[in-house]
């Protein structure tokens, strides 16, 4: 689980969940909090200040408090200040409390939420495709909106400090402007006004709704890379295989001639450096011993017609060759975790790693079981394993993306 040091500060409870489930889903450690405990922070952080439904002038002396408060202890990665993709509460009064308090090169503000229809267009918040004072939001008897216009609303507080960028136009250049306001219709733009702001290197201020929220700490968080091993040779795993690398995963096929040499060490070194070499790219990696049945099923015949050693012996030298390169892989670096198909070459990973079993976590899919290992060098990492003739043509490649996902 990632520990990023993250503090999101939302003005009401359920605003506070919505926007730190983003950080939870991408691994990040996250609590939401009531007030500032005092106690040093090793993990994100939602500060909830029911500052909502308050008079604006509390408003910004309750969030000015508490922000200082948990800062005096704490140096946090990123401050992310979670607002209403209505726009309703305090908005300027309270991102002017933090920003005080912060001291933030540029505030970044983007309350869109596509998915839920809420953009902005223009500077003007919408919902599905209405200005919001078009809207019965405008008369909500909490609060009641006096502007739809984002842009307006924040030059109450920063006066000419506030700019409008459109990502429609590409207008993201850097600019003199403390306060940019930034259209978004789409969640490709929210993942665009992410990018282009951590690509400025300043001391950002960030508001918006759960959606820049899930653009931004996507972002944030370097993924580490997955590692396949298919040690069976089945049509179906073959197929996966097949979507997986379509679909961008790198893939290393260890040559069984390879195996059948007598320096067993050089060979592992080859193969370690060549899977290192994917991982230390960010690339989910497969371990294989062939993409085509009939060249296995070649090599394979030759060595019998040779004499040389029987099936079963072949199968077993495969089996300990691939797990001698993944231990050393596993060992040494940094993964997500590993995606293992074939019973026979599960537990010869899993005995390599000197775990002594397994914790079962899901049912990730259909036959498709996530765990965690128990023991040995690699406790805790996390698993995928399924019979070689289980799953969809998508199997391997999803199954990857969730061990990313939670890594």
């Amino acid at each position: 689980m990632n520990k990023g040091k993250h503090l999101i500060i939302a003005d009401d409870f359920t605003g506070a969940n919505d926007t730190g489930v983003q950080l939870k889903k991408n691994g990040f450690q996250t609590e939401v909090m009531l007030f500032p405990t005092g106690d040093t922070i090793d993990h994100a952080i939602v500060l909830d200040t029911e500052s909502r439904t308050i008079p604006a002038t509390a408003a910004f002396e309750k969030v000015a408090t508490l922000t200082s408060k948990i800062m005096e202890q704490n140096q946090f990665d990123l401050v992310y200040k979670k607002v209403d993709s209505t726009i309703r509460g305090n908005i300027a009064e309270e991102i002017h409390a933090v920003a005080d308090k912060y001291q933030p090169d540029l505030i970044v503000v983007a309350p869109a939420l596509p998915t839920a229809g809420r953009t902005t267009v223009n500077g003007v918040q919408m919902l599905n495709g209405k200005p919001l004072m078009q809207t019965d939001i405008a008369n909500d008897p909490l609060n009641p909106l006096w502007t739809d216009d984002i842009v307006k609303m924040l030059k109450k507080e920063f006066g000419s400090e506030v700019a409008l960028a459109k990502t429609d136009t590409n207008d993201l250049s850097p600019r003199s402007s403390k306060v940019l306001v930034f259209d978004a219709i789409t969640d490709e733009d929210l993942t665009v006004i992410a990018k282009f702001a951590q690509s400025l290197k300043k001391r950002i201020l960030y508001v918006g709704s759960a959606g820049l929220a899930g653009a931004l700490f996507q972002k944030s968080r370097i993924a580490k890379p997955s590692l396949a091993v298919v040690g069976s040779i089945s049509e179906t795993s073959l197929k996966q295989m097949a979507y997986a690398v379509d679909a961008g995963t790198a893939i290393i096929t260890v040559q069984i001639n390879d195996m059948l040499k007598p320096d067993r060490k050089a060979l592992i070194t080859k193969y370690q450096a060549m899977v290192r070499s994917k991982l230390k790219e960010g690339k989910n990696t497969v371990l294989t011993v062939t993409r085509r049945k009939e060249d296995y099923q070649k090599t394979i015949d030759a060595f019998k017609k040779m004499g040389t050693v029987d099936r079963s012996e072949i199968s077993r030298i495969v089996r300990e060759n691939l797990a001698a390169i993944v231990s050393g892989i596993v060992k040494n670096e940094s993964i997500s975790g590993l995606f293992l198909t074939g019973g026979d070459t599960a537990i010869e990973m899993i005995r390599s790693l000197n775990a002594s079993g397994s914790e079962i976590q899901s049912e990730i899919m259909p036959g498709v079981v996530l765990s965690k290992l128990v023991g040995g060098v690699a406790s805790g990492l996390r698993i995928v394993t399924k019979a070689g003739a289980f799953g969809s043509e998508d199997t391997l490649f999803q199954s990857l993306k969730i061990l990313n996902e939670e890594g």
